[in-house]
């Protein structure tokens, strides 16, 4: 009977994880991050591709938007330097280009690769839940709360890197705990290698394989052991097999310094950075911008509830982890916790910034959370030392926890726009604008202003859409007799139409009337939609 549960839980939870991650898949726009991870893999940087239509040229988005995706014109060779100026190491793009060499070009077809590797942690977290608990009920609840998990939802449906760097924080940490119960060269190897496409997939996870180091000297009492010994040289090995890449972020520092300094220009003040941890941490459970989805505001009674409600839990958990635990259990829990939050909350006290406030760089922190729960959770409703009563409040309590996880993720799954997203609000907007149009045209200035034809918008309109990039000194007269409405559309920080393309329509008769505006912050603060409309006199 207790197997056939156990099968039946399984099926619930993998088809909870199925349909939680693959549901609405190409329902929300692509953002900024998204747009990088298709010019990478297309060997296409934003602004390459405009030399491919000139000016005054008629085109739909269906022409525009195959300079994307992998094809023909770009080889590995131009893949490899655009790896090499983006911020990141090398292991996502290629496998996302493979991918769609594969599967086909799509911006769904290239999530869904984050959907597998998002999919893999809910069997993942199982495995490394019974690897250091020997439970099986605790690694059930640590599936199903990954199953459900609103942030990994998140993840799991973004074209980026992060999902892969979460299923390989878990991978290492099964190689690990397995290498220190079997005590083989070939498990220490496996461990090894874990931690070399760990640090191949993202620049974040040296501090998950320091972390991990830290734990095993932990384990050894600070002594110079076999098992000590045989992780640092894990460590050591996967450090110089990354050299080839520390070597191409010195050649291209320029670039990586030039892309990541965002992340140092708006430093945080206390109560900020405390207010921001309080919201990500409840991220692991319960998403605080659910009501502003719902129209309540974002300031809501039940808001500071329901977070304080997670908050409490997650914070009882981790002091019942360390009180009960063993060291094995807790300490590789804290090692979680403590190796990507502490570097990222020092770095910003010293070096100024906000890295600390972004969810995205706290993957492994949510996965220490989750199974700090979930080891609550087991031994409170299976306990026998307590009353029968007092064990069906904590499954009530988890069930309430549970509850909340799925319907903040199923929200979020069949929503057009998130938090997430970031600019995807107004992208939809202005989508939506131009697509009620029987026949628009979308008319890109150029002149001086190359991020104006950023693909970004081009994704979330109708492939048949017209669009005219024109630019300085095109002298042919703007054709809109085939069309009843046009467009411009712009993405500039500085002031978004040139003067030139101004007069340019004034001859003819036209004018611009502003739309939709985005009033945000970064390289997205200029993004507008303007209607052209006859000069009345």
């Amino acid at each position: 009977m207790l197997r056939l549960l156990s099968i039946v839980g399984i099926i619930v939870i993998l088809s909870l994880g199925i349909f939680l991650r693959v549901s609405h898949l190409d329902g929300k726009p692509i953002w900024a991050d998204e747009s990088v991870t298709l010019s990478v893999v297309s060997g296409y940087w934003p602004t390459d591709w405009i030399h491919r239509f000139s000016s005054g040229q008629v085109f739909t988005v269906k022409e525009l938007l195959q300079y994307q995706y992998p094809n023909s014109d770009r080889g590995w060779g131009e893949v490899w330097k655009l790896i090499a100026e983006d911020t990141h190491p090398p292991l996502y793009p290629i496998l996302a280009r493979y991918w769609l060499l594969w599967f086909g070009n799509s911006v769904t077809v290239l999530r869904s690769l984050s959907v597998v590797f998002g999919l893999l942690l809910i069997p993942c977290i199982y495995w490394l839940s019974w690897e250091l608990f020997r439970s099986p009920l605790l690694g059930l609840l640590a599936a199903l709360l990954m199953a459900v998990s609103p942030i990994h939802i998140y993840y799991a449906q973004e074209a980026r890197l992060y999902s892969l760097f979460t299923l390989l924080t878990l991978l290492s940490a099964i190689a690990l705990l397995r290498a220190i119960r079997l005590k083989t060269r070939m498990a220490w190897l496996i461990y090894g290698l874990t931690l070399v496409l760990g640090l191949y997939s993202y620049l974040f996870f040296i501090f998950v394989a320091i972390g991990y180091l830290g734990y095993v000297f932990f384990l050894e009492g600070f002594c110079w052991t076999r098992t000590s010994v045989k992780s640092l040289i894990a460590f050591l090995a996967s450090l110089i097999i990354f050299v080839p890449w520390i070597v191409v972020i010195v050649e291209n520092y320029s670039d990586f310094k030039e892309r990541s300094a965002w992340v140092g220009e708006q430093a945080l003040s206390l109560t900020g950075a405390v207010r921001l941890w309080i919201q990500n941490i409840s991220l692991a459970f319960f998403d605080p911008w659910i009501f502003p989805y719902f129209r309540l505001g974002k300031i809501n009674p039940f808001v500071y509830i329901l977070v304080l409600f997670v908050l409490i839990f997650v914070g009882y958990s981790l002091y019942f982890l360390c009180s009960k635990a063993s060291k094995k259990q807790y300490g590789f829990i804290l090692s979680l916790v403590l190796s990507t939050g502490l570097p990222l909350v020092l770095a910003d006290l010293f070096l100024g910034g906000n890295r600390q406030t972004w969810p995205r760089y706290l993957l492994p922190v949510y996965l220490g959370i989750q199974l700090a729960v979930s080891y609550l959770l087991s031994v409170r409703i299976t306990s026998v030392k307590t009353p029968g009563r007092v064990n069906k409040a904590w499954f009530m309590l988890g069930t309430i926890l549970l509850v909340l996880s799925l319907f903040c993720s199923v929200i979020y799954v069949q929503a057009d726009t998130w938090w997430n997203k970031y600019e995807s609000g107004v992208l939809v907007q202005i989508a939506r604008t131009i697509d009620q149009a029987e026949q628009p045209l979308v008319l890109v200035d150029l002149t001086d202003r190359p991020e104006n034809a950023h693909p970004l918008i081009y994704h979330s309109l109708n492939p048949d859409v017209r669009v005219q990039f024109v630019a300085y000194p095109d002298s042919k007269a703007l054709d809109f007799n085939r069309f009843d409405q046009v467009f411009v559309f712009a993405n500039s920080n500085r002031a978004p139409i040139s003067n030139w393309f101004n007069s340019k329509l004034s001859q003819q008769g036209y004018t611009l009337k502003q739309g939709l505006k985005f009033s945000g912050s970064g390289n997205f603060q200029g993004m507008s939609l303007y209607r052209v409309v006859p000069i009345r006199f």
